[in-house]
């Protein structure tokens, strides 16, 4: 019983830690060869379902599909117009950080990621 106790508050230690994905994201994206971009997120969390938008900034918005958040990590996906751009971020209270990929012309291509809730 003890343990079951330890384990009941060590996660809801996690919940509390990880928080509430939703709100509006800014940040940036860094490529491999250092160049970096602006990157934005309106995500709105219910449970562990995700829903919301990314892109470059508030004009250039994409709806975001496969979404979910599970144990602080955050995970969705962008369809562009040429591949589709998959996230994996660690939520810690008002900054998350992570990374993105995307396969192109056979290739995989990486870039961390690194934004904080600005609303």
């Amino acid at each position: 019983m003890k343990h079951l106790l330890l384990l009941a508050l060590a996660l809801a230690a996690t919940a509390l830690v990880a928080g509430d994905a939703t709100g509006t994201w800014t940040g940036t994206m860094t490529v491999v060869s250092g160049d970096t971009y602006p990157a934005r997120m309106v995500l709105k969390q219910e449970g562990d379902t995700l829903t919301g938008t990314a892109g470059p900034d508030e004009n250039q918005q994409r709806p975001i599909k496969n979404a979910k958040v599970d144990h602080g990590v955050v995970t969705f996906e962008v369809p562009t117009e040429h591949a589709v751009m998959k996230f994996s971020l660690k939520q810690n209270e008002d900054d998350m950080s992570g990374e993105v990929t995307r396969e192109l012309d056979g290739r995989t291509e990486t870039a961390k990621v690194s934004v904080k809730r600005v609303k």
